[in-house]
Parts: structure tokens; sequence; C-alpha cells
């Protein structure tokens, strides 16, 4: 590595990174430009806090010098923004030198089950947590870039890290580790698979994540990570009461269906009906209590030292609030998009988005768009809201929206009859070569039944984080 190249890579990160400094040896100059696109636009881009609290390099990177699996990573992550194929080749390597580190850890737990040594099982400790890290960052690549499939096998990854390092509960003492939980916690809420089918860990043990342990602020969610968590519950309560309830009309024969009619259990009687039906409405008036009651912590609302910033994270906690009353209506309700209830809802979160598209929080935004963006009835709403989506992303570069915005556009198509060109030709590159969908007859108004469709049409698994 040029002497010159690395004083500017060290001048340039001293200004926010004083402490971080990778060795003459360990980056060549193509790694250095890629690491140095990561540091600088990548990272200030998916974090919604100042860089003196981004996690994403506060933690990543000093860890990466220890770690060439991690590094490669964070690497591959520069290099495929910048639409080098060399970027792939370092995510590669990443994996392999993963792979590898986990084999290792499978033969130590092997060899010392009934190894009580304390520094072995701190060593042990520090090898799952970089393992750990490094499938986050490989996770966080795939989505960016506009993986619909593969991201999942690094999910899982992590799911098993955690496992074996206590569960989300052993995480919570240390901003690290609190960090990569509430990370996967935060791909975990938001993937749709776990929308549809519930959510690998207990939604209780996330909640934990925001009430118990050391309190920092989330570089990736702020102060909305508790709206996320509370969710978590609606599509698990959702799931539970309408499996006991009824049995889908839907082809499948299966109770994900996206067909909007749905017969009562025919094993159930009336007062078994009633019963369930009232626990529904009871489950209803909890969760909405709940979300009213949220609120950031004082941490957060003390942490931003100007008003601007303040007003865009409270701003975005609010817009949070109504979207995710949006998905209790619809789950627990089965309000259709047309009615009162939902518009109102959906015209206060329509404003609140054009305020915060060209904010620090522009990348907490997808999953706010995509339930608008299913809830919006007027055609030129529509394309408004496609319009601004379109400018986000030229800044915004992560392509995981653009696959989100795809499916909602496609839902546009179904339910009245609308040409391609008829939608809006500003969003025609999110549905390029992709098949239409086939919606049921009448289009579900829960959020669940509808994105499953694109995991069952299209055979994708979306991160709407």
């Amino acid at each position: 590595m040029a002497a010159a190249t690395e004083n500017y890579l060290y001048n340039q990160m001293s200004h926010s990174h004083p402490l971080y400094y990778f060795p003459e040896n360990l980056c060549t100059g193509k790694e250095l430009k890629y690491l140095e696109h990561f540091i600088h636009s990548i990272a200030s881009n998916i974090s919604v806090v100042p860089s003196d609290t981004n996690y994403c390099l506060n933690f990543y990177l000093p860890m990466a010098i220890q770690d060439d699996a991690l590094l490669n990573a964070l690497i591959s992550w520069g290099g495929m923004f910048l639409q080098e194929n060399e970027g792939r080749e370092y995510h590669q390597r990443a994996v392999t030198q993963m792979n590898a580190n986990i084999e290792k850890l499978s033969a130590y737990d092997s060899t010392n089950n009934n190894n009580n040594n304390s520094n072995s099982n701190s060593n042990n400790k520090d090898k799952l947590i970089k393992t750990l890290a490094c499938a986050t960052v490989l996770q966080a690549v795939e989505i960016s870039t506009g993986d619909v499939k593969n991201w999942v096998k690094f999910f899982r990854i992590c799911a098993n890290m955690i496992k074996r390092l206590g569960g989300i509960q052993a995480l919570i003492h240390s901003k690290e580790e609190k960090f990569l939980a509430s990370n996967f916690a935060f791909h975990d809420l938001l993937g749709t698979n776990s929308i549809i089918n519930g959510t690998c860990f207990p939604v209780s043990e996330y909640e934990k994540l925001y009430v118990d342990g050391v309190q920092y602020i989330d570089s990736l969610q702020s102060c909305v990570g508790p709206l996320f968590v509370i969710m978590g519950d609606i599509f698990n309560s959702s799931k539970r009461l309408r499996k006991q309830l009824y049995q889908s009309l839907g082809n499948d024969g299966d109770n994900n269906s996206t067909c909007s009619t749905y017969e009562y259990n025919k094993t159930l009687t009336s007062q078994q009906k009633i019963g369930l039906l009232k626990e529904q409405q009871r489950q209803f008036q909890f969760i909405g209590s709940r979300i009213n009651s949220a609120y950031p912590t004082a941490l957060e609302i003390e942490y931003f030292s100007s008003i601007d910033q303040l007003e865009h994270h409270l701003r975005v906690f609010e817009l949070y609030q109504k979207v995710i009353k949006i998905i209790l209506l619809q789950s627990m309700k089965n309000l259709a998009p047309e009615s009162a209830e939902i518009q109102i809802l959906v015209l206060e979160c329509s404003e609140m988005l054009k305020e915060l598209f060209d904010s620090p929080v522009k990348s907490l935004l997808c999953l706010a768009v995509v339930i608008v963006g299913f809830n919006t009835v007027d055609f030129d709403a529509r394309a408004e809201l496609a319009g601004h989506v379109l400018e986000l992303q030229r800044s915004y570069k992560a392509a995981n929206l653009g696959r989100a915005m795809a499916v909602v556009e496609e839902s546009w198509r179904q339910p009245m009859p609308m040409s391609p060109s008829s939608i809006s030709p500003l969003t025609s590159p999110n549905l390029e070569n992709l098949p239409p969908m086939s919606w049921a007859q009448n289009q579900p108004s829960d959020f669940s039944a509808r994105i499953s469709v694109a995991v069952q049409r299209w055979q994708w698994n979306l991160s709407l984080v």
C-alpha cells in the first residue's frame, strides 16, 4: 500500500474516527478504495445517527483489523456499491473465511463440551461475536444490493451464533453486543418470512433489548425499535388467532392464503367462535394502547444536540406509530384500504414521508413506503409516491427499496384495470423482467397476506429494512 494512500485514508478517517488505523500490510490500494467507499458513503447512508455513535463504523471497523472475514465483507460492500466485479470476489472470500471459522467453532464445541475453563470460553465467545458480526455484514451487503434470496442463509447463521451465545438476553450488557442483537431483531421483524410465519426468537425477547441492559442510541433504528417489536406482536397474534378461528378458502388451503374471504373453522362451536373474536378485540385494544403510549427514551431525546436532528427522529417515530396502527387495523379488524380509518392514517403518513425523504432518517422509510403504497387508492397520489421513491433511490442506493416498491406497484395493477404506462413511467425500472403476479379476485387488506404474494409468486424473501 502506497504511503500516500495510507495517509490519505487515515486523514479522512481521523476527522471523526481517530482510533481507526489500518496497518500497512492489511489492504491494497484497491481494497482501501472500496473500504473508503463503505466508510464515507454506505455507513453514513444506512445509519440514522451522527458518526460519533454510528456502530457501523465504531464497531465493525476496529473488529475488522482483527478478523479477515469481516474486513473482506466490508471491502466487498464498498466494491459492490461501486459496481465493480471485484467487489463480489471479496464477498466470496469473506464467505469462505467465515465458513472456515464456523467449522473451527464446531470442532471446538465437539471437543470442549465439558470444559469450564474461563479463558477458553472467553476466546470462544470472541470468535462467536466476530462470526456474528461478519454474518450481519454479509447479510446487509446482499440486501442492499437487491438480493431477495441469498441474504437468508446469512440471517440463519446470525440466528445460530446468537443461540450459541445464549440468546438475545445474553447480548444486552455491552453496546457492541446489543448493536448486533438489535441488528438481528431489525432484520427478523422486517423480513417477509417472519411477517408471514412468525419471528425467529419470541418477540418478548426482542422487547428486552429496549428496556433492559446497557442503554445506547441504535444506529439503524433510532428510537423506532420498540414500535417494530409491537408490529411483530401484531403479526404473531393475528396469525395465531386466524389459525384457530378460520379455515381459508384459498387454493393452497393454508391460513396464509392471499384470499380475503374466510370460513369459520367447522370444528368450533358458536361460543368458541365468540370467545376467539372477543380475544381478538381485547388484543386489538391492548396493542392499540401500547402503540399510543410508546415514546422515545430520555436518552434518545437528550442525545440529539440540534432541534432539527431531534425533530427528524421524533417525526419518524410518529410516522411509524401511524404505520403500525394501519397494520393493526388491517390485521385485527380486516379494514379495507378504502375505509375512512385507513385513509386518514395513509394521508397523514404520506405528508410525513414527504418531509422525511430528504432527511437523515431516510434509510428507515422502506416499510412505511410499502404500507402507505399498498393503501394508497388515488391514482395521482400513487404517481406522486412513486416519483418521491424514485428520487430517493437516486440518492439512497439501497436496492431493496426498489424491490419493495416493485411489489407495491404490482399491487396497484391488479385491483383496478391499469396499463403499465398508466401507473407512472417513472416507476418502470422496478418492474423490469418480473412476471405479473396473480392476485386473488378480492385483494386482501391484511398486509402479511398481501406481502406473501411476493414470496409465493416471485419466490422472493424481501427485507423491508
